[in-house]
Parts: C-alpha cells; structure tokens; sequence
C-alpha cells in the first residue's frame, strides 16, 4: 500500500508543476483547490487487510463415562506364601530341614557348618565326635566285655514292610515293631532302635577320615543310651551293606521341594533285617575278637544330649567301593548334606579313652533252662557266661 501512495503523491507533484509552468493557477489559493479536486476524483485503492475471525467453536462433548468396574475378592494369603513366585517352575528357596524332615528357616539346620552353628544345646564339654589316639593308655582300662545279639526277628514274613528314610540330616532306620537285637555289659541289656549312617565318618583315628561310619544307637530299661560305632574303609565286601543295596536300589534324598523321603523294603529282603552281617565273621563266631575303643559322650547332632555310652570299632570294617558310594551318593546327594553330614571332632578334654573287646552272645552254649528243647536266641540266659544270676 505504502508503494501505491508514493507513486499518487509524484503524479500530483507533476500535474502541480504542469499548472504552475502553464500559468493555469495564478494564486496558492487556486492551486490547492485544484489539489482538492484532484483528490476527490483519484480512487486509491489497496489490499484489504485479512480480517481476524475467530476460530470455529467445536460443540461441548459429553465426558466419555466409564464402564462400572467390579473387583472379586482374592482369597486370603496363606502364612508362607509372601514372596513366593508365581512360575510353577521356579525352584522354591532352599531353608534347612527341621527335625522333622520339614523345610523351616527358624527351626532348620545343616551340616554347612559341620555343627558349629548349632547353638549352645551343642556346646560344652563332653561331646561327640571325637578324634581317638590310637595306642591309648591301657592301664586300669578293663571293662566288662560288650556281648553282641543281633538277629532277624523271627515274626518276620515276606509281607513285612519298613523304610529307610532322609529327613535331610543323615539316612536312618527305626522301624520300632521290628525287633533287630541287643547288646549287653554284664547283666545289662540295650535294645537296639535305631541306626543312622555318616559320610563322611564323623570318629576319626588318629586324624584319619574315614568314608563311611554306621551308628548304632541302645537304651536300657532306664533309658541310658549305648552307641557302636562302625567305621568302614574300602576293601572287601560287607555282608550287611551288600544286602541294603540289593533291597533298595534307589536310595532316598532330601530336597527342598519334599522334604523328608523314604525307601520301602519288604521282608522279600530278609537279610536287611539282620544287621549280625554287619560285623565280620571269625572262625568261632562272627565278629572274632573284635577291639572297640570306648568313651562317654554324646549324641552328634541336635539336641547332642550327653550321657552316651560310645564303642568306636578300632579297625575299620571292609566293604567295596560300590556299597560305600550306594550310600554316600544319597547323603551328598541330598541339598542339606551336600557337603556331608559329619559333625567336626570334639575336644576329649579330662575324659578317659578306654578299650574294650566283644563276644556273641547266641553263638555260647546256653545252660541251665529246664525245657525239654533248648529254647532258640534270643540267645542268652541268665547262666550264661560272663555274667551271673542276680
């Protein structure tokens, strides 16, 4: 627009001129009159400027309105499951095993730490295991000698059953309505209840380790407990365990995810009950004469209560490799155990080592019953040597 203006004002100023040089407007007052005239009859036009308009009001929307929504309740969380992953797959987090076999973070515990971790129930004096000094002072150690008993019960059938079971803390067996025997100082008798099997062996000779040790644990009337300890070492078969791994092929294991587990024998098996083929076989009677080293301790894992009356074999038993690995690939095999379920040798302190030597107790000829047919073992009568009647 600004140039259209310039180019009226220079037309104007050329016409003024044009007047003025003609002589056409002889006063000032005529000029601008023709000014004014000549203003009047030019149209100046330009580009309108755009005209601002409002934006175009879009029409008020109703607010979408939301579906109801209904929530069903979920049900309550049982205690335990905080934290659990929701994968079916996911391997559970392992917690040590209780003395119920049952996985528990507050009640479990292990062999991690080969029992230094057991708490103060565990600590004290008078604990066991213990590493044995071989040539032990044998001055004023005599002791009646320990008598041997061990049988399969005679109610045994084939339909018989029991378990060897792991409950994560070693293998064991304490079928209680099978009898299996007893053993005897003098006039006193422990049945046998239980037996449990260490790999490593968890009594040691001299430093020595051995790969495998069977405990045997008695009470007697009054609840006192006696321990036979079998330590093995590689060598020639081993009547006893040859027969546990022809019962029971597939050991059983611990693990977190079932806890406690067992194997099945039945009395198809019957040299499984007979734990007399433990001990080796002499010319007179089995077993020989057998040497035991003997002291008093305790029980090797928790609760570890004292008061145990322990007969450590002084010459570990044969068995094969196989026999030995049959067992101890189930206790490493089991998480709680992997690294063996042997507690670490305790201190003797003041104790006495002593040592002591066996007999059989079924294999004496018996005296003094008044049946006509001499009665079978349980094997010993109150005449029998080397105690006396009372």
């Amino acid at each position: 627009m600004r140039s259209l203006i310039f180019v009226w004002m220079a037309a104007s100023r050329g016409l003024l001129r044009r007047a003025i040089l003609t002589g056409r407007f002889e006063t000032l007052e005529e000029c601008e009159k023709a000014y004014e005239e000549l203003l009047g009859k030019t149209q100046i036009t330009a580009e309108p400027e755009p005209e601002a308009t409002e934006a175009p009001t879009e029409a008020p929307t109703e607010a979408p309105t939301e579906a109801p929504t209904t929530t069903t309740p979920l049900p309550p969380m049982v205690k335990g499951e905080k934290g659990a992953s929701k994968h079916d797959d996911a391997k559970p987090a392992y917690h040590p095993p209780n003395n119920e076999g049952d996985p528990s973070e507050e009640n479990g515990w292990d062999y991690g730490e080969h029992g230094d971790d057991w708490g103060s129930s565990c600590g004290g004096a008078g604990q066991s295991p213990i590493d044995i000094v071989k040539f032990v002072d044998i001055g004023g150690q005599t002791k009646s000698v320990l008598w041997f008993d061990y049988y399969q019960d005679p109610a045994l059938t084939a339909s018989t059953t029991a378990s060897l079971h792991n409950d994560g803390h070693s293998l064991f067996y304490n079928e209680k309505s099978i009898d299996i025997g007893h053993v005897k100082i003098g006039s006193t008798e422990y049945e046998a209840f239980e037996y449990t099997f260490h790999a490593p062996a968890e009594h040691t000779i001299d430093g020595q380790v051995f790969p495998l040790e069977m405990q045997i644990m008695h009470k007697d009337p009054k609840g006192t407990v006696l321990g036979i300890s079998i330590l093995f070492k590689y060598g020639a078969s081993n009547e006893y365990l040859k027969a546990l791994k022809e019962a029971i092929p597939e050991m059983p294991e611990w693990h977190v995810e079932h806890g406690a587990h067992r194997a099945e024998v039945t009395g198809a098996h019957p040299d499984f009950f007979n734990i007399e083929e433990i001990l080796p076989s002499g010319e007179i009677h089995p077993g020989g004469d057998m040497t035991f080293y003997n002291y008093e301790g305790s029980l090797t894992q928790p609760p570890c209560t004292g008061g145990v009356d322990w007969w450590v074999t002084a010459e570990a038993l044969d068995a094969t490799k196989d026999e030995i690995q049959h067992i101890r690939n189930a206790i490493i095999g089991t998480e709680s155990m992997k690294r063996g379920n042997n507690r670490d040798t305790q201190e003797l302190g003041d104790r006495k080592v002593l040592v002591g030597h066996t007999g059989f107790q079924h294999h004496i000829k018996m005296t003094g019953h008044k049946e006509d047919v001499k009665p079978d073992s349980r094997g010993y009568e109150t005449g029998d040597a080397p105690w006396k009647p009372e």
